[in-house]
């Protein structure tokens, strides 16, 4: 390697004979070939992805056969070398920026520094998780997946500020007064918070906002190299398409027709009772709604609540809706677990049956259609500070009640959904 003022590159006559390489005819010509594109793969952008046909043929039992896959991974890493670009230093006066990412069984990041406009890569890296650790939650994924990236690129960062720009909002735990006062229950996280003590880390959370480098990275699900590689300048990101379900962002969902929803679940006089309750904001497109669900769990009520809105929603055209739920199942399960349950076939990650799948499937089949976007605002239940909140959501939960004790019957179409929307929109109001 040719070290200068400007960074670091590949010597010119190292990259000519590897250009003028063969393709292997044997295991320990294949091996000859990777041993010299190692040496060099800190150039190359996701080198274990791009080398992963030629590294199979080297597994125990695995018949060598060269094929056009192993040929075109060849003249990629040769393509690669030949382009390779000047290594670049990280610059101790800058912040540096980290975006990471996880898929089901691996762990990606990036570590870059923004230089006026530009954004330059300094290195990223992944990882392939173990077995226990494919089980996690994509919380404590994504509470993983930045420990171990600052904790990898820890020679680069050293004493300096890292700020994580992530999409996932269980990061922003960093940031919470619970850590500064020790309050951490779950032992996992509190062994990987105290990995990170006396470093400098900001976690700010965009709603909405997608990586690129974390996905593309995320996206080498075999990967098993855990060795950093640096470049220099980052591509511009693609962009990406945004799930109809999204965060609650005022600037964007305001004057956009509101729905509060709440569903409930008691005993009385020894029957079990369940209710829906649907507010709209000043009326529109309906008046407040209740209905009567049967001997049903709070869970179903709250899922069966957003169905109703949704099926309101489609009736009357709108394609844009703000749901407003204390309920952290409902809201949780639309805007984090229901891609998964749907690649899955609307299995856990215990390879259990997601329960209410029913209903979770008519509301993603009615977005669909109708190209809804959902955006959802968490609202605090039962909550002892005055606000407009707090009364529209202590409004909705008596609708839920009252539905439970002499609402109208409600029962969940069937599949494809074939709502009776007429029913829906002339409830009697409360």
């Amino acid at each position: 390697m040719l070290i200068g003022p400007q960074g670091i590159e590949p010597q010119t006559n190292r990259i000519q004979a590897i250009q003028n390489i063969k393709p292997p005819a044997n295991v320990s010509e294949l091996r000859s070939f990777l041993g010299v594109c190692n040496y060099s793969r800190q150039f190359i952008e996701n080198y274990s992805d791009i080398a992963r046909p030629l590294t199979a043929l080297l597994k125990k039992d695995c018949p060598f056969v060269w094929t056009d896959t192993q040929q075109n991974a060849m003249n990629e890493l040769k393509r690669y070398l030949c382009t390779a670009p000047c290594l670049a230093y990280p610059d101790p006066q800058k912040e540096f920026y980290l975006d990471a990412g996880f898929s089901s069984h691996c762990l990606s990041a990036g570590l870059y520094q923004r230089h006026d406009q530009d954004r330059r890569v300094v290195a990223y890296a992944s990882k392939t998780l173990l077995p226990p650790e494919c089980k996690y939650s994509d919380c404590e994924k994504a509470l993983l997946c930045t420990v171990w990236a600052i904790q990898r690129f820890s020679n680069y960062i050293g004493a300096q500020k890292v700020i994580i720009e992530t999409c996932h909002q269980p990061v922003t735990f960093f940031n919470s007064q619970r850590i500064c006062d020790g309050v951490v229950t779950n032992a996992r996280i509190a062994t990987w918070l105290m990995a990170l003590q006396g470093r400098n880390v900001e976690a700010r959370y965009a709603q909405n906002y997608k990586s690129a480098l974390g996905i593309g990275l995320a996206a080498c699900q075999s990967c098993s190299d855990d060795t950093p590689t640096v470049i220099v300048q980052a591509e511009t990101p693609p962009d990406l398409p945004l799930t109809c379900h999204r965060y609650f962002e005022e600037s964007v969902c305001q004057g956009m027709p509101t729905a509060y929803v709440d569903g409930c679940s008691y005993n009385h006089e020894g029957i079990l009772k369940a209710g829906a309750g649907v507010l709209w904001l000043n009326d529109r497109p309906c008046p407040p709604q209740h209905f009567k669900l049967g001997p049903q769990s709070s869970q179903y009520a709250e899922v069966a609540a957003i169905l109703i809105t949704l099926q309101i929603a489609s009736a009357h055209n709108i394609r844009d809706l703000l749901i407003c739920t204390d309920s952290n199942y409902a809201r949780l399960s639309f805007t984090c677990h229901l891609p998964n349950w749907k690649q899955n076939g609307f299995k856990t990650a215990n390879n259990k049956p997601v329960k209410h799948q029913h209903l979770f499937q008519i509301c993603d089949d009615l977005t669909s259609k109708h190209n809804m976007i959902i955006y959802w605002k968490k609202v605090k239940g039962h909550s002892k500070q005055p606000g407009t909140d707090k009364d529209l959501n202590d409004q909705t939960d008596a609708l839920a009640k009252a539905g439970a004790l002499h609402g109208e019957l409600w029962s969940p179409p069937t599949h494809p959904p074939t709502p009776n929307v007429a029913a829906i929109t002339c409830s009697k109001r409360t």
